[in-house]
């Protein structure tokens, strides 16, 4: 009888120790901080997204503003290496403004045509998303945004205008 009681016990309480909710049914997935070494250990108000921590800030500057703002946070404003860090990086920034038009850390010197955009993390641009049709001379800098279309684009802008910007941090 006693051993009988303990399997009981031990069927009941298990699923408890692996994480799940008897009363749901569902499993717990949410990660807990640290147990992921593929996830950095961000700063309060950062977002883990692979190998970076992401920042939204909200306050419309101009780019060179935005780049210091960034580099003030200890980060610099964000490059894009991948479709997926890309798809992340636009749900912040939609979720985050109306207009979905957010800094980005790409810079264009010369003619569009002519000179590819740098990161200024001085990363290489190994994902390289096709420029939206832009005003001829630069400098120019990259705005992250999703048009009507629905595909988000990187967009040549003037760097006087003032944006809200996304920073990264390593």
């Amino acid at each position: 009888m006693a051993m009988l009681t303990v399997l009981l016990l031990s069927a009941v309480f298990s699923p408890l120790t692996q994480g799940s909710c008897i009363s749901c049914g569902l499993q717990n997935t949410d990660p807990v901080a640290g147990s992921d070494p593929a996830l950095p250990s961000c700063p309060g108000g950062w977002k883990a997204n692979g190998p970076h921590c992401f920042q939204y800030v909200r306050n419309p500057l101009s780019w060179s503003d935005a780049l210091n703002n960034c580099l003030q946070l200890g980060g610099n404003l964000a490059s894009i290496h991948s479709l997926a860090e890309e798809r992340f990086l636009l749900s912040m920034s939609l979720t985050g403004s109306d207009a979905g038009i957010t800094w980005i850390g790409g810079h264009v010197a010369g003619y569009l045509h002519e000179v590819e955009f740098q990161w200024t993390d001085a990363s290489a641009p190994v994902y390289r998303h096709k420029l939206a049709q832009g005003p001829g001379p630069s400098p120019f800098c990259l705005t992250l945004e999703e048009p009507a279309a629905g595909s988000p684009l990187w967009f040549p802008a003037p760097c006087h205008r003032r944006h809200p910007s996304l920073c990264q941090t390593h």
